[in-house]
């Protein structure tokens, strides 16, 4: 929890029984939203693991799986910038999809279109999966934190994030492990949890 926050809706919305329903997500009868949310795709990272984590520099309709030529071009014309390792818990962004209002998703998880808050000199407080916190900066081109932008449309989001395992691997998006763990759960041999640890075997 961020010391400065008041425990508010953004919106100053009053509560929306909508949200609380259904008892899948961490909300009750008070206005909240969630600072620091853990990166659902990120489940069961290990530490023995070492991942290779690069994103998009500017917002454009990304592909499911980078490898190869495509990403070699990508990464030369600068569309795509490493990362400085896996984020498990991220300092979110109270308007999309954190909030109290219409659409609003208090579920205290971040991936798909939630996205990254630029609170803090244009960044957001990072955990990373090798102990290290610090402050990750979206490339400008994305519009975060903004009440009048489309949710996830326009800001950095999980959308934007490919890891990878193997040097001369292919890249995973991050968002499709997380959609994969369902499948894993329907017939695999892997459960799901620990998907990021062998994004591959999801594809």
């Amino acid at each position: 929890e961020c010391p400065t926050n008041r425990r508010r809706d953004p919106r100053g919305v009053p509560v929306d029984p909508a949200n609380a329903a259904g008892g899948e997500y961490l909300y009750g009868s008070s206005e909240l939203n969630f600072d620091y949310t853990f990166v659902a795709a990120a489940q069961g990272a290990r530490d023995s693991v070492q991942f290779d984590v690069w994103y998009y520099t500017e917002p454009q309709s990304s592909t499911p799986v980078l490898a190869g030529r495509i990403f070699d071009l990508a990464r030369q014309n600068g569309i795509l910038e490493r990362m400085q390792g896996l984020p498990l818990i991220i300092e979110e962004s109270s308007w999309w999809y954190n909030n109290n209002g219409s659409g609003g998703v208090t579920d205290g998880r971040w991936g798909n279109e939630d996205q990254w808050t630029t609170r803090h000199g244009g960044g957001g407080s990072t955990f990373f999966q090798d102990g290290r916190v610090d402050i990750f900066v979206p490339p400008s081109e994305f519009v975060n934190d903004s009440p009048n932008e489309a949710r996830g449309g326009t800001g950095f989001t999980a959308h934007n994030i490919y890891v990878r395992t193997r040097a001369s691997g292919s890249f995973y998006r991050l968002t499709d492990l997380d959609s994969a763990q369902a499948a894993a759960r329907s017939g695999a041999d892997n459960p799901g949890f620990g998907a990021v640890n062998h994004p591959e075997r999801f594809r």
